[in-house]
């Protein structure tokens, strides 16, 4: 993770950049478009936002469902794939009524992700045991594993694009959006290294399981608690982590259909919001949250999100020897 966060922080640089230069929706497309690429290089940038957008948020869908699932031990009778679907036309219900219902649930469920996030962090810190971190590197693991672990966690910095997908919703966007992507890198990757090292402190790294994560690290510690805080926390807070995946969807699709790739009935706006561009790529969210399994979502996600990383750095150099603000 660390090592990620390096290159996580050049890419906020060139976002950043760009981000002060270009004030538009649809962050790499649109600087694609403004630095002169080509449309064949702004259609490979819209297809990865699409895939970034979308298929992030079906996969935290899927990943919610999982834990609802397993948290309800057979009370109800619900297929695996059902709560994931719900959970994207819910998303998509409340963006679809418009940026001060969106403002709140994000402002409110941000909070309590917050909350669940430095509570699982102390309540692992206090279980530290330094033999745990002995070897730092497991053998069964190795380099392979941390490399994989890095491509994986491309994952876990979607929002730059999300930030600068929404440039034309902010005030004063060539100050806020690139002090917003590097205080989201800081805040969002040191707390995710803090939580990743107190977590394996805590409990063997191998004694893990990978799809209950910090539950089953507290239930092996016998802090049934602290397991049910965070299960419960996981189900209530998830949500919106798939709601900002979602978010700039509608936008991009609206600027596609502005500048001919997509028709143009998905350029209407309703009261300023890309209402059934917004509803066209809910739809298809859901339809992945209920086909895809999530092993695929993750790896082609992270694989959209390394190409658009590739092509802002791309474009920055592009708009710096031009040395234009748009």
């Amino acid at each position: 993770m660390p090592r990620f966060n390096s290159r996580g922080l050049l890419s906020a640089t060139a976002y950043a950049e760009l981000s002060s230069r270009v004030v538009a929706a649809g962050s790499v497309y649109a600087y694609a478009q403004a630095t002169g690429l080509g449309r064949s290089t702004m259609a490979v940038a819209a297809l990865c936002l699409i895939v970034e957008y979308s298929w992030s948020c079906a996969a935290v869908a899927v990943d919610w469902s999982g834990k609802l699932l397993r948290a309800n031990s057979g009370l109800l009778e619900v297929s695996f794939l059902d709560p994931a679907v719900l959970l994207v036309l819910l998303c998509t219900a409340l963006l679809a009524r418009g940026t001060k219902v969106s403002k709140l649930f994000t402002n409110v469920s941000t909070a309590a992700k917050l909350g669940l996030i430095f509570f699982l962090i102390a309540t692992s810190l206090a279980a530290f045991d330094a033999k745990n971190l002995q070897p730092f590197i497991p053998q069964e693991y190795g380099i392979a594993g941390v490399l994989r672990g890095a491509t994986d966690s491309f994952f876990g910095f979607l929002g730059f694009d999300a930030v600068c997908a929404l440039a034309l919703d902010t005030k004063d966007a060539r100050k806020v959006v690139p002090s917003a992507l590097f205080l989201g890198l800081f805040v969002s990757g040191g707390l995710t290294c803090l939580a990743g090292f107190a977590l394996v402190a805590a409990v063997p790294a191998a004694s893990v399981d990978p799809a209950a994560g910090f539950v089953s690290a507290f239930e092996i510690l016998g802090n049934d608690f602290a397991a049910a805080v965070v299960a419960v926390g996981e189900l209530l807070v998830l949500p919106v982590v798939a709601f900002g995946c979602l978010l700039p969807l509608g936008r991009l699709l609206c600027c596609l259909a502005e500048d001919g790739f997509l028709p143009s009935q998905l350029a209407r706006r309703d009261a300023d919001q890309p209402l059934l561009a917004t509803l066209l790529g809910g739809t298809a969210t859901a339809l992945c949250a209920g086909l895809v399994p999530f092993e695929d979502l993750n790896d082609i996600c992270s694989a959209a999100v390394l190409t658009c990383f590739t092509l802002a750095s791309v474009s920055a150099v592009v708009a710096r020897q031009k040395g234009f603000r748009i």
